[in-house]
């Protein structure tokens, strides 16, 4: 079972809302000023598709993220068009955490298979805590010989630590569904 809650065998997971808030607000600011300024004092309405097209592309960008569960593996779309895929079989290990010099992401799951040459590196920074618990218990039930980091088996307990903290004194913040 992929989905502990609704026991799909299928999930499709996207950026969460929180993401859009902090990327698009000031873009929205900006451009609630723009029409402000434009209706109450004729100001020109150049900037006004500047920040309409910024924020437009703020949001096709971050729509653009997408982890989909299936009965086959996990694949992963990123910006630009980027496609990954892991077959459940062949998930070696999976470890997770902040940026170090082998990913791009910020914040980031690294999923490991024994076929392909390169690991699957999902940029989790944009997606919410409950559809990375659901990633991580997808994977512990559908990959039972991975080996996963601590980060990881916590995420897939329904732990969801912080990924920033790095200290011993690391606090958990239990899952809960509402």
């Amino acid at each position: 079972m992929i989905d502990p809650e609704t026991g799909a065998t299928s999930r499709t997971m996207y950026a969460c809302a929180s993401t859009y808030v902090a990327l698009c607000s000031i873009w929205v600011l900006l451009l609630a000023l723009y029409i402000a300024g434009a209706l109450l004092q004729g100001t020109s309405l150049d900037g006004l598709v500047l920040v309409a097209a910024i924020l437009a592309f703020v949001v096709a960008w971050v729509r653009s993220f997408k982890i989909e569960l299936s009965s086959d593996g996990i694949h992963y779309r990123s910006p630009f068009l980027r496609h990954a895929r892991v077959r459940w079989a062949s998930v070696a290990s999976v470890t997770s955490g902040v940026r170090s010099r082998a990913t791009r992401s910020p914040v980031y799951m690294v999923i490991s298979s024994h076929d392909a040459t390169r690991p699957l590196v999902i940029n989790i920074k944009v997606f919410g805590r409950p559809d990375l618990a659901v990633l991580a218990t997808a994977i512990r039930h559908r990959s039972p010989q991975a080996k996963f980091d601590t980060t990881t088996e916590r995420m897939s307990a329904g732990q969801l630590p912080s990924l920033l903290r790095t200290t011993s004194h690391d606090e958990t913040n239990r899952l809960t569904t509402g």
